[in-house]
């Protein structure tokens, strides 16, 4: 029996298994670098309100020749957003050592099984810190001016 031509516009099984290979060895590629870039989205989001922070610092210290020494304080005066003192994820944010000189504004991360580290902002308004996953995939905040 002759076996039937095939028609143009027909694809064998093994053709079609190669395209489904090369695709998923290609999305598989790309989840870190898409990883990535979501955790850079949230340490530029969380530097931004640590920015706020800061600023809102800057205001009290103007108020009340002091900084404060938490967020219901800035928040009480008008500074900032109440919401920043009870949102959590994906960072949890804090004020430390707080005096007349100086404070210390922290983003831990929180929220995720993958993503660790701590962004901070001091009363000169220098931001540090970054979050990793572990696998040499580290995300630092960009510059904010």
């Amino acid at each position: 029996m002759p076996s039937r031509p095939r028609s143009e516009g027909a694809h064998t099984l093994p053709e079609l298994l190669l395209v489904v290979l090369v695709l998923s060895a290609m999305a598989v590629a790309a989840i870190p670098r898409f990883s990535l870039a979501v955790e850079q989205a949230r340490v530029d989001q969380a530097a931004a309100t640590l920015h706020a922070i800061w600023v809102a610092q800057r205001l009290q210290l103007l108020e009340t020749d002091s900084f404060a020494d938490d967020l219901v304080t800035l928040s009480d005066a008008g500074y900032i957003a109440a919401a920043i003192d009870t949102a959590s994820t994906p960072f949890d944010f804090s004020i430390g050592d707080a005096d007349a000189d100086g404070f210390l504004a922290q983003a831990v991360r929180s929220g995720s099984t993958t993503w660790t580290g701590t962004l901070m902002i001091d009363e000169t308004g220098t931001l540090s810190g970054s979050t990793d996953d572990g696998d040499d995939h580290v995300a630092t905040p960009t510059d904010i001016e």
